[in-house]
Formats: C-alpha cells, structure tokens, sequence
C-alpha cells in the first residue's frame, strides 16, 4: 500500500494483456473542478468476459494510448460469463 500524508493512494501495474472491444463515445461535459475548467469524457466499453476487472481499474486504449477508470462495476451481460459493458471516464484539460 502506498500512503501520501495518511492516506492510502491506489497504484497501478501495466499488464501486457491485450483485449479487443467496441467502444461508444459520448462526448466531453465540461465541468469545474478545483477552480480548473475541465473536460471529462465518458464512453461505454463491451468486451468478452474478463472475470478480474472491477470498478476502479484503469484501462488504456491502443489506438491513442489513452487512460480510461472504471466507474462502476462491469455488467455480466446476461449472466453467461460471456460479454461485459462497462461505463468508463477519464479527465483531460
């Protein structure tokens, strides 16, 4: 665990593990945060099942290298440990 003033702060392993998924777009919102206008995107991600991921993990998509959070925790689609869709977010600007 890696704790910064008392409080514990999540750290991430790269894995080498490659998925290929479709994914929808849907835009940026434009929102303040900390007196810093910024954009946060958020897109939705369906994918075979991948029993290890939870809501939390990072994601990084290939085509632009882009790092993307879980925000909920990932729906079995139909119950039949087959697909996943999952709802991600990253912040820029």
């Amino acid at each position: 665990k890696n704790f910064v003033n008392g409080v514990n702060v999540p750290t991430y392993v790269e894995l080498d593990e490659v998925y290929f998924c479709s994914a929808k777009s849907f835009g940026g919102t434009e929102t303040v945060i900390n007196n810093v206008l910024t954009i946060v995107d958020t897109m939705v991600i369906e994918t075979y099942f991948i029993g290890s991921l939870k809501a939390k993990d990072k994601i990084k998509l290939l085509d632009d290298n882009s790092v993307w959070e879980i925000m909920v925790t990932p729906e079995n689609l139909n119950r039949e440990n087959r697909y996943l869709r999952f709802k991600v977010r990253r912040y820029d600007g």
